[in-house]
């Protein structure tokens, strides 16, 4: 059996995505399935807030100027990275088929972007091991065919 590990930290969207109408679209259709699908399974990821107060930061954000910062918790099998590198399959695995073509489309979006659409600043405890882990990770999204997509997910620091 796999140690769990306890990860705390931030998700930052690019401000330039933010900015743009169908960008935030998707960045607040990604934090919904996230706080939908993932944050009751087995290795998961939390919002910190309640799903509406975080969809009005990022309409604040958008608003006022500036990159949202959404606060996360979450466990991970070992390392919560490999939840980093899930995000897109886990969601296409547990989505219902409405949910799934939403996916579908914010991934398309993400992929044609070309560059990062989220960084993430966390820290990372696994227990068992006694192994501290965390960084900077930026995630961009490719295309493997029209409704398969990918993640790429790059340490930063």
């Amino acid at each position: 059996m796999a140690n769990m590990s306890s990860a705390t930290g931030v998700f930052e969207f690019d401000y330039e995505t933010i900015a743009d109408k169908e960008g935030k679209k998707h960045i607040k259709n990604f934090l919904s399935l996230i706080n939908k699908y993932l944050s009751n399974v087995e290795y998961c990821t939390w919002l910190s807030n309640d799903i509406e107060e975080v969809l009005q930061e990022v309409d604040d954000a958008e608003e006022d100027g500036f990159s949202p910062c959404i606060d996360f918790e979450g466990t991970g099998r070992w390392a919560y990275a490999t939840n980093m590198e899930n995000y897109f399959s886990w969601l296409s695995e547990l989505s219902d088929s409405d949910d799934n073509k939403v996916l579908i489309a914010l991934e398309s979006y993400f992929s044609s972007l070309g560059r990062p659409f989220l960084t993430i600043r966390y820290v990372d405890i696994e227990t068992g091991a006694q192994l501290y882990t965390g960084g900077t990770m930026e995630l961009t999204a490719h295309a493997v065919n029209e409704e398969e997509f990918e993640l790429n997910v790059n340490q930063i620091d």
